[in-house]
């Protein structure tokens, strides 16, 4: 850490061990699902390189993916394997529900 986080930790009102500790805690609650988003993105990139990594319009579907443009992402694997499809779908599926509740305002 530096400097200035120790000064800062300095300042609260519980010891610095306990302060790190309710930080973390609060991180780990994922109010807004971004850790889940991006948990999901990189265990579907994971599975795409090793199963789909050759396929055509690999690339594109990455870009995609990280970008969280479902449909461009859709149509970049629309052609691959079922079976891997099916998968990637549920790999997937966080991305696209957190557009969807962020679409609607939740």
């Amino acid at each position: 850490m530096l400097p200035r986080h120790w000064e800062w930790l300095a300042l609260q009102s519980r010891s610095a061990s306990g302060t790190l500790r309710l930080l973390i805690d609060d991180a780990r609650r994922d109010r807004d699902g971004a850790y889940r988003v991006r948990e999901s993105k990189e265990k579907c990139y994971q599975f795409m390189r090793d199963m789909a990594g050759n396929r055509p319009h690999f690339e594109e579907a990455i870009r995609a993916l990280f970008a969280a443009n479902a449909a461009l992402f859709h149509e970049k694997i629309a052609l691959w394997p079922a079976a891997i499809r099916e998968e990637i779908s549920t790999l997937s599926a966080p991305v696209w529900a957190s557009i969807t509740e962020a679409e609607s305002g939740s």
